[in-house]
């Protein structure tokens, strides 16, 4: 599959080209994390189950070229295991800078165009495995977990996804918070699913059953 050679994706030099671009906005959008405290840095996190697409996702980033500190393990209060790894470079501060912003004495993740414009197929693939999931009973559809974002930020990702994949994404209110939904309406999910399917990881397959 494309993307089981990240090597494909680092031929160029940093700072980042547009593939590369794509691929950490994806992971941003994610499950990756940044802090104000670091901004160098970037954090990725997953349970054992999850052991080899962290692994894999460590892969890219090392072929990136950023510096892996060592890989710390964590138990939660129910014993589950989980897998944390920090990537160092001082151009990460770019992303930084780009998706994050300090408010009222908290960080907040953000959403705008300028960041969704680098956002390509690998990195909506990694999104995709980090935080949506495809259910068929019935009609099948797709959702992605975007409850940290605000109703403005959903608006701006409906536009993305149709201005730049013509897909049809609804909003749908979960709570308090809202996330994206891709229905069957116009095989909008179908559709989706087949943009990404190339770049999902062998260990992740089980979101497309």
């Amino acid at each position: 599959k494309i993307m089981e050679n990240p090597q494909r994706l680092v031929r160029s030099r940093l700072p980042f080209k547009s593939e590369k671009m794509g691929v950490l906005t994806g992971m941003l959008l994610g499950d990756a994390g940044m802090t104000r405290k670091y901004p160098k840095n970037i954090t990725l996190c997953h349970s054992e189950s999850q052991k080899e697409y962290f692994d894999w996702k460590c892969s890219i980033l090392e072929h990136f070229g950023f510096n892996k500190n060592k890989v710390r393990e964590m138990y939660s209060l129910s014993g589950k295991k989980w897998f944390i790894v920090d990537f160092v470079d001082k151009k990460l501060e770019f992303f930084y800078r780009k998706f994050y912003r300090f408010d009222k004495k908290r960080i907040q993740r953000i959403v705008n165009l300028q960041n969704l414009r680098h956002l390509n197929l690998y990195g909506l693939a990694i999104w995709f495995m980090d935080d949506g999931n495809l259910v068929k009973n019935g009609y099948p559809y797709v959702c992605l977990n975007t409850q940290a974002y605000t109703y403005e930020e959903h608006i701006l990702l409906q536009k993305f996804f149709k201005k730049k994949y013509n897909l049809n994404v609804k909003i749908h209110k979960d709570k308090h918070y809202f996330k994206l939904y891709f229905g069957s309406e116009n095989d909008t999910a179908k559709h989706f699913v087949t943009m990404i399917e190339p770049y999902i990881h062998k260990s992740m397959e089980y979101k497309l059953r």
